[in-house]
């Protein structure tokens, strides 16, 4: 006796949709934004712009603001755990962080969408010892990204504290090394 344990296309049809859905979902905040969400479109500080100061706390419970850091290069790195390519640059941002001393390296932690105490095991595990930050409301991102719901976002500001680069999406290290030529 033989028994058909072929799935139904109906079944098939319904587990592709689920699996389309969940990526979707997982994609839409690890994305680039589309090229009309940039030309003409407020994302937040823009590249020219002085950037805005600001005061939070770092893993430690330390206050830190940007305004301690004018008259140097700085990289704010915007990330979650939840965002693969946010996590995946980590340890690509730490190697520039150990290459470039000049270069004040920002890890700013979207702790409103995560736990914050989970992120600082993941960047202990991972080794990082650059600066790390905690946006508990999203106000640092909402500041600095229009509300624009995309991830990663890095933005690298001169020693006049003047945006010079905002990088939407996933980055490369060449992209940021660019910064210093």
């Amino acid at each position: 006796m033989v028994v058909d344990m072929s799935l139904s296309s109906t079944s098939i049809i319904y587990r592709f949709l689920a699996l389309f859905v969940a990526i979707i979902f997982l994609g839409a905040g690890c994305t680039q934004p589309a090229a009309d969400a940039v030309d003409g479109v407020d994302l937040g500080v823009d590249i020219g712009q002085e950037s805005p100061d600001f005061t939070t706390f770092t893993f430690t419970g330390q206050e830190v603001s940007l305004s301690d850091y004018r008259g140097e290069k700085v990289l704010l790195d915007f990330w979650a755990m939840w965002c693969p390519f946010c996590a995946s640059e980590i340890p690509e941002i730490q190697a520039l962080h150990e290459q470039y001393p000049d270069l004040n390296v920002i890890g700013v932690h979207r702790s409103a969408t995560e736990s914050f105490e989970e992120a600082q095991l993941y960047a202990q595990d991972l080794g990082v010892t650059y600066l790390m930050l905690r946006d508990d409301d999203d106000e640092l991102y909402d500041l600095y990204s229009g509300g624009r719901p995309f991830m990663p976002l890095a933005i690298l500001i001169d020693e006049d504290g003047i945006v010079r680069e905002r990088l939407l999406g996933p980055k490369t290290t060449e992209q940021i090394k660019e910064f210093f030529k």
